[in-house]
């Protein structure tokens, strides 16, 4: 993570057949049960 809070990441989606696809978004949920329910969301968003 950098200093100003930013991750910087990178990911290849390959399918079934492997190839390598492009587009689409990425995005993670998370649920954590041990915070009384809080919950974190990450989503790529665009440049």
């Amino acid at each position: 993570m950098g200093e100003n809070g930013e991750l910087d990441m990178r990911y290849h989606h390959v399918n079934l057949a492997g190839k390598l696809r492009i587009g689409g978004r990425y995005g993670v949920e998370e649920a954590r049960p041990w915070t009384r329910g809080g919950r974190s969301v990450l989503e790529e968003v665009a440049d």
